[in-house]
């Protein structure tokens, strides 16, 4: 990759073993949710959607057909109430239907937004691997799971699995990757390994004052390495480079024990 590059991938050279925490507050938890319908509005998540002043209005506003799945594009990680550890994790994920087969080994996407990249994905290997005859060398079967920190996107991603038909393969969860990653991770590999994690296009934080908020911090980095295994693939990707460049600073400062940059550095 050259300097310009948008994208890094590393992988890693051998397990560690830092500790990781989280904190929880008596505060109101984010992450219980109703199903989210084309009129729901929790009034910190959703915008755009149709307002309860009168009738008239809410049918006016559906007849000009108003995208109901546009969501607030920001919030702040280090808010009390995203310092919560996430109540979308059941006592026995992921043995408790999320995943067909929960051996196998799971895509982590982090930061999926409304899961557009893993339904395609996971959509794609299915269609591939059914196709006759099938794709050579065939692909290695997996799991997938995206990590979404503003949680009705989580459930309106969630909502959508079984439209694509990829039931007891592909699961979301609302948290921050901060607080969780460690007990998710923990939980998957009692019975499973993960073979990649993706970070896309994350929030940038530009404010030099924000810069905290950022999602690839020492704390995420000492949990990757934790918990992947050797080979496993951590993939970034930034349509800004001083953020790239950011998180390959932050993997190479925090873990360049574990990982190698195979773009070179």
């Amino acid at each position: 990759c050259d300097d310009d590059s948008t994208t890094t991938t590393t992988t890693t050279t051998t397990p560690s073993s830092p500790q990781s925490s989280s904190s929880s507050f008596s505060s109101s938890s984010p992450w219980t949710l109703p199903k989210t319908t084309p009129n729901d509005d929790d009034g910190d998540d959703i915008i755009g959607s149709t307002s309860s002043t009168s009738s008239s209005s809410s049918s006016s506003r559906s007849k000009r057909g108003i995208n109901k799945s546009r969501f607030r594009q920001h919030v702040n990680p280090l808010a009390r109430k995203f310092q919560m550890p996430t109540e979308q994790l059941s006592e026995n994920w992921p043995r408790d239907g999320s995943f067909e087969d929960p051996t196998l080994p799971l895509h982590i996407d982090i930061g999926c937004g409304k899961g557009g990249f893993l339904l395609s994905l996971a959509s794609e290997r299915q269609k591939d691997d059914n196709q006759q005859p099938p794709p050579q060398p065939p692909h290695e079967p997996k799991n997938y799971l995206g990590l979404e920190i503003r949680p009705t996107v989580a459930q309106y991603a969630r909502e959508r699995i079984t439209k694509w038909n990829l039931d007891g393969t592909l699961d979301f969860i609302g948290c921050n990757a901060n607080v969780d990653l460690d007990r998710i991770l923990h939980r998957y590999t009692t019975c499973g390994t993960i073979a990649t994690v993706s970070i896309q296009f994350p929030d940038p934080h530009f404010k030099k004052q924000h810069r905290k908020r950022r999602v690839v911090t020492p704390s995420l980095v000492a949990t990757l390495a934790r918990y992947l295994p050797e080979g496993a693939v951590l993939f970034m990707q930034s349509d800004v480079k001083d953020v790239l460049d950011g998180m390959r600073l932050a993997v190479v400062e925090d873990g360049g024990d574990y990982f190698v940059d195979s773009c070179g550095g």
